[in-house]
Parts: structure tokens; sequence; C-alpha cells
């Protein structure tokens, strides 16, 4: 398992490559501080409202200072039909 220090350093040479790193910030539907890893982009998930995602399950997107960007994480269409979008 990686650390998201040696994550944070192999995402630093695929940037002298020309490749960004996408880490998802994760569905433990609380507040955290991961740290400063200047080189992965953390990704949160909204709802259909563009609001925080939470599902019924007391899951829902991890949010805090560390998050860069956010992106639908609610009724995603996929493309395999024999798996169930959330």
């Amino acid at each position: 398992t990686l650390t998201y220090g040696q994550l944070d350093t192999a995402a630093a040479y695929a940037r002298t490559k020309g490749a960004l790193t996408f880490v998802a910030a994760g569905n433990g539907n609380s507040r955290q501080d991961l740290g400063d890893y200047p080189n992965l982009i953390f990704v949160a998930g909204t709802d259909m409202n563009d609001g925080r995602w939470t599902s019924s399950i007391s899951l829902g997107s991890t949010w805090g200072p560390f998050v860069d960007l956010s992106a639908p994480a609610q009724n995603i269409l996929i493309a395999d039909p024999t798996l169930s979008s959330g």
C-alpha cells in the first residue's frame, strides 16, 4: 500500500512527463486535513444539487482543505450494463 507521500513523489515524476494525478478524496463522510501534497489533485464528490455527496448508508464524500475540486458522484451513467449506477 502506498502512502500519500509516496504517491505524491510518483505524481511529481509523472508531472514532468505532462501527466496529472487525480485522487479520490474518499468516502469517509467526514472532514479531513491530509496535509500538503502539491502533485496530487484531490477530488470530492457532489450530489445532483451540487452539494456534498452522501448516501443512505452513512457514506459520503470526504471534505477539507486538501480537496482541489469536486465532481458529480451521484446517479452517474456507466457504460457497463452489468453494473449499477450509484
